[in-house]
């Protein structure tokens, strides 16, 4: 299958990746992909550890047919995409260790794509598509899920990276509560003490940093609230901040990890 490009701005609409062998001999040990888990296989080869993405993508369009972009930033846009699964068939991987055997993978999922704007670009996503490799690849992958944006694998052809589509970003979700703050101003209140929400969000932040600089050896780089995303808890319990009736259902992901590097020189 041939490989379409992604170029600035972007020219296609459907990217495809390279289709993988069946596997032949089923060693051991499956793994299975739960509807939750990264469709990404976890590929490796004598040059490198960096997890490929392997399926069809197909960008999103406004009515008047232009890309829907989620942001952007120096080096790159990131889109929104819909992915195209297979189901059910294992992958070859390289070297070939343990199938992957799709149980409950959904088509059309909606995934954010990073893409370079300029050529320069090319091994700074390199890069990080090695790190957040490095993260999903690392034992613990609960936690992972719990302090970073999942990462769903690389595209070599476009030096894009494939994520979980997570709009929502630290910085908006401020400037609404500064908004709602502001329309309903009150005297009596003006001096309370840091909300359990913010007090929370903090939490899950610090966690995840010393998550990251101690489990998986990686320093961020550029921590703003631009670079934090945030995703709608899975749990049913509800809270809410009395009077203020600002949902308490959000998790703090760590994104953007074009300027993290390795704490130790020998990764």
């Amino acid at each position: 299958m041939a490989t379409s490009h992604f170029t600035s701005p972007l020219a296609v609409e459907t990217i495809q990746t390279p289709q993988r062998k069946t596997l032949s001999t089923p060693p051991d040990t499956p793994i299975y992909e739960s509807d939750y888990e990264s469709p990404a296989l976890k590929k490796k080869n004598a040059q490198n550890s960096i997890i490929e993405f392997p399926y069809d993508l197909e960008v999103v369009r406004d009515s008047d047919g232009a890309s829907v972009e989620f942001g952007h930033g120096v080096w790159s846009k990131v889109y929104k995409a819909t992915s195209s699964m297979s189901t059910g068939k294992p992958m070859m991987m390289t070297p070939p260790s343990s199938p992957i055997i799709s149980t409950s993978i959904k088509s059309n999922r909606v995934v954010a794509v990073k893409t370079p704007l300029r050529r320069d670009a090319h091994p700074i996503l390199r890069a990080e598509a090695n790190i957040l490799s490095r993260i999903a690849s690392t034992s613990g992958a609960d936690e992972e899920r719990d302090y970073v944006v999942p990462f769903y694998g690389y595209i070599p052809s476009s030096h894009a990276l494939v994520l979980q589509a997570l709009p929502l970003s630290l910085s908006t979700h401020i400037e609404i509560c500064a908004d709602h703050a502001r329309k309903h101003f009150s005297t009596r209140t003006m001096f309370d003490p840091v909300t359990p929400h913010w007090r929370e969000l903090a939490t899950q932040l610090i966690k995840g940093l010393d998550w990251l600089h101690t489990k998986i050896d990686v320093v961020h780089g550029d921590i703003k609230p631009h670079n934090i995303l945030l995703r709608p808890r899975q749990s049913s319990a509800s809270s809410l901040e009395a009077g203020a009736g600002i949902e308490m259902e959000y998790e703090a992901l760590y994104a953007d990890f074009s300027s993290a590097h390795f704490i130790s020189s020998t990764n």
